[in-house]
């Protein structure tokens, strides 16, 4: 995944706000969540986030990003699993996720050196928000815990620098949570592109179907078989005027007269 071409921002998602942090802004924007649209991190109403999304981006005149979203711990819910057999990993994950009030949940498990940390999220809203960033032409690179950043980079904790984070982006691929981001971006990006080949082409068989049609009116008005049955026509219209005038007792049947 190449991110060079474009410029990268990094959206922090807390329980009440998101907080986007540009490299052309030297101040971050701020988005709040308001209780009618998300509520105890369930999205409300889906219409209204989206137009909360279009409003924040147009009144901060923001051009298309790559975004890089974190989740705050405040998003997550976190467990950790310390000189756990990997054998008895997985019952002590189910038992976790049994748990996790979620509706839909959205779950990865990062090994590390001296433990394993699992991490379960709220899916919709995660999806939601990817959404709708995607929807506005902002592609949306990757989702990552606050935790796991700071398990990666024991600076962090505590302090979210997000200069740091941006020069490490790269790295981080395989801490990303499971969105299948890689094939929505690429959707989403040749979604235009499509559109205008799609026009193309009807465009071009419209065409092809028009010269068709031509070909074959032209064809038959020049073939030689239908100039051929023309001729013919001509020829038996022709001696049967002839016969007609050479023969005048054909034509004229005298009265016979009565004696």
């Amino acid at each position: 995944m190449d991110f060079s071409k474009k410029q990268i921002a990094i959206f922090y998602i807390e329980k009440d706000k998101g907080i986007l942090y540009t490299t052309n802004s030297t101040t971050p924007f701020v988005i709040y969540f308001h209780k009618d649209v998300i509520n105890n991190l369930e999205i409300v109403n889906k219409s209204k986030l989206e137009q909360l999304f279009v409003n924040f981006i147009s009144k901060n005149e923001l051009k298309s990003l790559n975004v890089f979203i974190v989740l705050s711990r405040d998003i997550t819910l976190e467990k950790e699993l310390i000189n756990v057999p990997v054998s008895l990993q997985t019952a002590e994950t189910e038992n976790f996720l049994d748990i996790v009030l979620f509706h839909q949940t959205l779950t990865k498990t990062y090994n590390f050196s001296n433990k394993t940390i699992i991490v379960a999220a709220n899916k919709d809203l995660c999806v939601n928000i990817v959404n709708v960033f995607q929807e506005n032409l902002f592609p949306v690179i990757g989702v990552i815990p606050v935790s796991i950043l700071e398990e990666k980079f024991p600076q962090l904790t505590g302090k979210f620098d997000e200069k740091f984070v941006l020069k490490k982006i790269e790295n981080l691929k395989r801490y990303f949570l499971p969105l299948g981001l890689e094939q929505h971006e690429k959707i989403i990006t040749n979604n235009m592109p499509s559109f205008k080949n799609a026009q193309f082409l009807i465009l071009t068989g419209i065409l092809v179907l028009l010269l068709v049609v031509l070909g074959i009116q032209l064809h038959t008005r020049t073939s030689p078989l239908a100039s051929n049955s023309y001729q013919a026509k001509s020829t038996t219209v022709k001696r049967a005027n002839l016969e007609q005038v050479a023969s005048p007792a054909a034509a004229f049947v005298p009265e016979e007269t009565s004696h």
